[in-house]
């Protein structure tokens, strides 16, 4: 999904010749409403939700990228810390108990 949005975001800044910058003040410009800006913002939300998923947390939505109001984003952006910062000190415990970690699966079990 990455990759994806990356080539489409490149794709994107050659065809409008401008920047990062440029680019990422289109996507938070909600007067912007072409099809090509749309897509970008919908390809944004579609990698931060894979990363969501990544760590297991599909019970997460992201919010749209332009037309969030602060209060979903705060919410948002709460609950994601919040998850983070547990699972930093979760980490820290089994670092700091090694008998507390769960078994690790040997290349036998996997394969």
């Amino acid at each position: 999904m990455g990759k994806r949005f990356d080539f489409e975001r490149s794709q994107y800044m050659q065809a409008h010749n401008i920047g990062l910058t440029t680019t990422y003040n289109r996507l938070k410009d909600k007067s912007v409403t072409d099809t090509a800006t749309q897509r970008l913002r919908d390809l944004h939300v579609a990698v931060d939700q894979s990363v969501l998923d990544a760590y297991g947390w599909k019970d997460i939505h992201v919010p749209p990228y332009c037309g969030a109001t602060p209060k979903q984003l705060e919410a948002f952006e709460d609950e994601v810390l919040d998850r983070l910062f547990d699972l930093n000190a979760h980490r820290a415990h089994e670092e700091a108990h090694p008998s507390a970690r769960r078994p690790s699966k040997s290349r036998a079990q996997i394969a």
